[in-house]
C-alpha cells in the first residue's frame, strides 16, 4: 500500500499517517445521513436506528437491513457513495501539509516503478504501529 511506502521511505512519519487516517475518517459522511439525503430512509428510521446503535453496539447499516429498511445492495450502494465522498489520503496528507505536490508525485513514482519491478514485501500488519515507536 502506497501510505506504508510513504512511511518506510521516511517520506512521513506513522504519526503523520495516523493523524492524516483520522483526520479522512472524520470526514467520511455518516450512513445515516447519507441514507436519509438520497431518501432510502426517513429521518424517523435514522434516529430509531441510532437509538438502538446505543444500546446494542452495531452498525448502522446491519440494524438497517434487519429492520427492513435497506437491502443488501441499498447498503452497497450508500458505502460506496460514503467512500467516494470521503477524501483521498493523499488530498489529507497534502492539506496538512505533511507532504508538498511535488514530493507527492515524486513518492508516486518511485512507488510505481518499484511496484512494477516487483520489489515489495507484504508489510507485516503491525510494521505502521512499530514504526511509530
Amino acid at each position: 500500500m502506497f501510505e506504508v511506502f510513504l512511511v518506510r521511505e521516511r517520506i512521513i512519519s506513522a504519526d503523520q499517517l495516523v493523524a492524516a487516517l483520522e483526520r479522512q475518517s472524520r470526514r467520511r459522511p455518516p450512513l445515516g445521513r447519507l441514507a436519509v439525503t438520497t431518501g432510502k430512509i426517513t429521518m424517523k428510521q435514522a434516529f430509531q436506528i441510532v437509538g438502538l446503535q446505543s444500546t446494542q453496539q452495531r452498525r448502522f447499516g446491519e440494524l438497517a437491513i434487519e429492520l427492513g429498511y435497506l437491502t443488501p445492495y441499498d447498503l452497497s450502494e450508500l458505502l460506496s457513495e460514503q467512500t467516494r465522498l470521503q477524501p483521498s489520503l493523499t488530498e489529507v496528507l497534502l492539506e496538512q501539509k505533511c507532504l508538498s505536490r511535488d514530493d507527492l508525485r515524486a513518492a508516486q513514482a518511485r512507488y510505481y516503478e518499484r511496484q512494477e519491478a516487483g520489489c515489495f514485501e507484504p508489510a507485516p500488519a503491525d510494521s505502521l504501529v512499530a514504526a511509530g515507536k
